[in-house]
C-alpha cells in the first residue's frame, strides 16, 4: 500500500472562473463514422486542396481547436513534424497528452517498469505550437517530484499550459478565453493506471476517474462560464482498437452533464470517434508522437470548429502515421453540425 494518505480534490478545487453562459445549441449530425467501435479510414485525394476548398465555409468568429494523442518526446526524430506542422499552424488553440517527463534530473518511479523523459521534449511541443497539455496519465510521475517540477518549470516558462494536476501553484482545471469564446478543460485518469504513491495526497496530484464527482465537476465548468467543456480522460485497455462498455456510458453521462468534447488516450491506438447528442467523443487518440516508434494508424488529430456561445460547427478527423521517422497524414473524415437546440 502506499505510505501516503489518500484523497479526492473537492469540487471547489476543479472549479473555473464564473462568466456568463450561454445554452449549448450544436447538434453533430451522425457519420458512419459515429460508432464507437469503428475506425476504418477515408482516403481523399489531396489534404491541402480540402482544406483550401473548406477556407471559404468558416463562420467568423470561431475558433479552430486541434488536439492530439500521445506525445512522449524521448529520442524522436528531429524532423518528425516537418509535414504535418502546417496543421498545427493553423489552428487557433492545440492540445496533446504529454506521457514524458521534460528533466533530466529525478529517479525512476519504484517497480515501474517503463519510465519516459527527454529534457529535449519541449522543442517538439514549441514547434507544434501546443498551448495545453494534460498530465493525468501513468507518465507524468515517472521521474517522481524533481522530473515533474521540471516539467511545470518548463512548460510554464514556454507559456503551456497544464490540467490533470494539482500542486500548490497549478490547478488541476484551466479555463481558456480567445476571440470571445471559453473553453474548460478538465482531465482525468483510471486509479489502476497511476502508479503508486502518486495518487491525490492532500489535494496534490492527478484527478482520478470517479463518476459523480466528473459529473458534478463538469457540471460545474459548465454553470460558472464554460461555453465549451473539454475533457481529458486516460483510461480503458491498452493496445485494444474498442472502447469498452463502461468507457462509452461514462462517456455518454459526461456529455449529459455538459462536456462538448471528450479526448481519450492510454490505449496508444486509433479507437472510434462517436457523435452523442451535441458531443463529439474521441475513446483513443493514439500516438502522435512516442518516440522513434513507427506504426501504420499509429494516432488522429481532431480538427474542431468552436462557435461563440457554445456551438460546435464541425469537426475533422485526420489519421497520422510515421513513414522513416516523419508523421504523415493518411485519411481524412468530416463530421457536419447543425446549430439546433441540443
Amino acid at each position: 500500500m502506499s505510505p501516503y494518505t489518500l484523497s479526492r480534490l473537492t469540487l471547489a478545487d476543479l472549479k473555473v472562473q464564473p462568466a456568463s453562459l450561454d445554452q449549448l445549441t450544436a447538434t453533430v449530425r451522425a457519420t458512419p463514422i459515429a460508432s464507437p467501435y469503428a475506425v476504418g479510414s477515408l482516403s481523399v485525394p489531396s489534404f491541402s486542396m480540402l482544406r483550401t476548398s473548406e477556407r471559404s465555409e468558416e463562420p467568423s468568429p470561431s475558433l479552430l481547436l486541434v488536439a492530439c494523442g500521445d506525445l512522449m518526446l524521448s529520442s524522436v526524430p528531429s524532423g518528425a513534424l516537418d509535414e504535418v506542422q502546417p496543421l498545427f499552424q493553423e489552428a487557433d488553440y492545440r492540445v496533446g497528452n504529454l506521457e514524458c517527463a521534460l528533466s533530466q534530473r529525478g529517479t525512476p518511479a519504484p517497480q515501474k517498469p517503463y519510465t519516459f523523459r527527454d529534457s529535449n521534449g519541449l522543442s517538439f511541443l514549441q514547434k507544434a505550437e501546443i498551448d495545453l497539455v494534460s498530465l493525468a496519465n501513468n507518465h507524468s510521475w515517472d521521474y517522481q517530484w524533481e522530473g515533474l517540477q521540471d516539467s511545470f518549470q518548463a512548460l510554464d516558462r514556454a507559456g503551456i499550459q497544464t490540467v490533470g494536476f494539482a500542486d500548490p501553484s497549478h490547478s488541476p482545471s484551466v479555463t481558456v478565453e480567445k476571440g470571445g469564446i471559453r473553453i474548460a478543460f478538465l482531465a482525468f485518469a483510471e486509479e489502476d493506471l497511476v502508479w503508486w504513491p502518486f495518487w491525490f495526497r492532500e489535494g496534490v496530484g492527478i484527478p482520478l476517474i470517479e463518476t459523480s464527482l466528473m459529473v458534478e465537476a463538469v457540471k460545474s465548468a459548465k454553470a460558472e462560464g464554460g461555453y465549451h467543456v473539454v475533457v481529458f480522460l486516460h483510461w480503458g485497455e491498452e493496445g485494444s482498437t474498442q472502447a469498452l462498455p463502461s468507457q462509452i456510458e461514462l462517456a455518454h453521462q459526461l456529455v449529459d452533464a455538459g462536456a462538448g468534447l471528450i479526448l481519450g488516450s492510454h490505449s496508444h491506438t486509433c479507437q472510434g470517434v462517436e457523435t452523442y447528442r451535441s458531443a463529439v467523443i474521441a475513446y483513443s487518440l493514439g500516438d502522435c508522437l512516442f518516440g522513434p516508434s513507427a506504426s501504420d494508424d499509429c494516432g488522429q488529430l481532431l480538427e474542431v470548429r468552436l462557435e461563440p456561445k457554445g456551438r460546435l460547427e464541425w469537426c475533422k478527423i485526420v489519421g497520422l502515421t510515421m513513414r522513416e521517422g516523419i508523421l504523415t497524414t493518411t485519411w481524412v473524415r468530416r463530421l457536419e453540425a447543425r446549430n439546433n437546440p441540443r
